[in-house]
């Protein structure tokens, strides 16, 4: 089962993070991985976005869009490639156009996915690169959207900046 919804906010302090962060897991019933960046100087977005390239949960990640890109890709291009090579050959060219499109997208599926792995979340990214000094930004990732609203309702009127996965 993996992360599906997830919230990201700004705010103005990391006590008022860490109270938001306790007032969510009061109620959890379900689980929910929360993640707390505070900036202490102007270096801290590069290293709290080096730490979510290794670990990253799918919700914070950019894999969805990394593997639409992919599968795209992967189809077009290999069934052009599998056409060119099957018409230089001289054999049908029908066979070439299916067999290039399943594999193509079969690798562009694979290697997307795990390039997307590795990146942050846009929106994410874009919380954490505004993050001035003092301030800190909350990642909430759930499971259920019943947790997702409640995480939002409550990070929504608190924060300076808010995005949502979704």
């Amino acid at each position: 089962m993996t992360y599906k919804y997830a919230v990201f906010a700004r705010v103005a302090d990391e006590a008022t993070a860490r109270t938001l962060l306790d007032t969510l897991d009061e109620g959890n019933t379900e689980r929910t991985k929360y993640k707390l960046f505070p900036c202490a100087d102007d270096r801290s977005a590069n290293g709290h976005l080096a730490s979510l390239m290794n670990n990253a949960t799918w919700a914070e990640s950019d894999v969805r869009r990394g593997l639409t890109i992919g599968v795209t890709l992967g189809a077009v291009l290999g069934t052009t490639m599998g056409y060119t090579i099957f018409n230089i050959l001289e054999m049908p060219t029908t066979i070439g156009i299916l067999l290039g499109g399943i594999m193509g997208t079969a690798v562009g599926t694979l290697m997307s996915g795990i390039v997307g792995a590795g990146l942050v979340h846009p929106r994410l990214k874009q919380i954490i690169n505004h993050l001035e000094i003092g301030q800190a930004a909350v990642a909430v990732s759930n499971y259920s959207r019943n947790e997702h609203q409640r995480a939002i309702a409550l990070l929504q009127a608190e924060s300076l900046e808010f995005e949502t996965n979704r």
